[in-house]
């Protein structure tokens, strides 16, 4: 709807627009994996790439993946573009572990092929 898709946007200004303050840009990243649309994952798989957020802890970095695995079918579009976060020592385990559980679940299959 045309009110989601203006949250999206919303969402997605505040996370550019706070750059220098990741409270404002976490609560973003969380609202958008809560929205639980191809949109949203889209921004959020976009804006995790080109400047992953920053948490505080290793709790906060799983609460976001924990919630992304509330919808499998949304999160296999992340990747493999958020394989690239795996890199990253914050990153690496949550990362790892959605991947296994979408292999697990069936939704990525080692034969996929992504475009």
């Amino acid at each position: 709807t045309s009110n989601s898709k203006q949250r999206i946007l919303y969402l997605r200004e505040i996370y550019n627009r706070n750059t220098d303050t990741g409270s404002f840009q976490n609560a973003a990243i969380l609202a958008l994996a809560n929205n639980k649309t191809k949109e949203s994952y889209s921004t959020l798989k976009n804006l995790l790439i080109t400047n992953p957020a920053i948490f505080e802890t290793a709790v906060e970095y799983n609460e976001l993946f924990l919630r992304l695995r509330d919808s499998l079918a949304l999160a296999k579009a992340l990747f493999p573009g958020i394989m690239q976060l795996a890199s990253l020592d914050d990153y690496k385990i949550p990362v790892t572990n959605l991947l296994y559980v979408l292999a697990d679940s069936g939704y990525i299959k080692s034969d996929d092929r992504y475009n």
